[in-house]
């Protein structure tokens, strides 16, 4: 079995834990998984109006592992998420341990705040969805304090050997309900620091870069719909001489339409505007429609998106895909 060496380490360090966990007396293990097979067709339209088509066989598969025990009246809890990819390489995609004691839990784990929208019950498993507060790229390893009120705050400070830099993250999410309408807000943020032993390049990009991102969330459930709206930011520079600030604003409208036991539609329209050192580059809208229904015993996705990218002073490029169908 070939492994990601990128990923080498979260895998080992996600094993451990479980095998740790598995390990005490009387702990609960359990495992679960699914897997994915897909037909994506997708159009492209081209600035001079010429279409042409390709298709894409897509395919994987992933077996979670969790274990628990109690012991004072603390609750620990260990997983591991392995995931095997296109390219038939086995990596662990996402490990979590966890203390949980009186409605507080201390977090280990390599996953972000995530992202502040609301609904998308039915989404499937769509690329690029709800990004309202879900921008950075971020560490290995991650510690979060989250409380029952809703708080959670995240700190963590990660270094891959060769990347020539460390890079400390930092974050803060609230999430909560008021009868029939649910909210979220999330903050981000990154700053790296080189360090020239182990390959890091003095006023390289890199050195003193930073990065945050924000997103606001509000949905209302009405029924067996849901109507959603979300809003987010984004700016990163990075170092050098000569940093340069990107930025993104994100608008997300989205409703879900509940047609039986998890089965539904969800419709999402978002729109991306783009700056660099505060000059429009151009504007991205998205329309996404997906629909979930279990059948024999799977739980089967169908989704179709259109992508319209405008560059600022230029023409629109058009892009869509249709019949992403799996079990999820």
């Amino acid at each position: 079995v070939l492994f990601r060496s990128r990923k080498a380490i979260k895998f080992c360090l996600a094993l451990a834990m479980v095998g740790t966990m598995a390990s005490v007396a009387l702990a609960d293990v359990t495992t679960s998984g699914w897997a994915r097979f897909g037909l994506k067709s997708s159009t492209l339209a081209d600035a001079t109006g010429d279409n042409y088509s390709k298709m894409d066989m897509e395919s994987s598969a992933l077996v979670a592992i969790a274990s628990s025990m109690e012991s004072d009246g603390w609750t620990a809890t260990a997983e591991i998420d392995l995931l095997v990819g296109e390219d038939y390489a086995l990596a662990a995609d996402w490990y979590s341990f966890t203390l949980a004691k009186d409605g507080m839990k201390l977090i280990l784990d390599n996953d972000d705040l995530g992202n502040a929208g609301q609904g998308k019950s039915y989404a499937g498993y769509l690329d690029s969805y709800g990004k309202a507060g879900d921008h950075l790229g971020h560490g290995n390893t991650l510690v979060k304090v989250a409380m029952d009120m809703g708080l959670t705050a995240m700190i963590g400070i990660n270094s891959e050997t060769g990347s020539g830099y460390t890079q400390q993250d930092l974050g803060v999410s609230y999430a909560g309900a008021a009868g029939d309408i649910s909210y979220a807000v999330v903050y981000q943020t990154y700053t790296k620091t080189i360090d020239e032993k182990d390959g890091g390049v003095p006023f390289s990009a890199d050195d003193g870069a930073t990065g945050s991102d924000m997103g606001i969330g509000v949905g209302m459930a009405m029924g067996t719909m849901g109507f959603n709206f979300a809003y987010g930011t984004k700016a990163e520079t990075p170092g050098g001489l000569l940093a340069v600030e990107t930025a993104e604003n994100i608008m997300q409208l989205g409703a879900d339409i509940g047609l039986g036991d998890d089965t539904g539609i969800t419709v999402v329209y978002d729109t991306t505007s783009q700056t660099v050192d505060g000059e429009n580059t151009g504007v991205m809208t998205n329309t996404y429609v997906a629909y979930k229904a279990p059948m024999l015993g799977c739980t089967l996705s169908a989704a179709y998106y259109s992508t319209t990218t405008t560059p600022e002073g230029g023409d629109a490029l058009t892009t869509g895909a249709i019949g992403k169908i799996g079990r999820a």
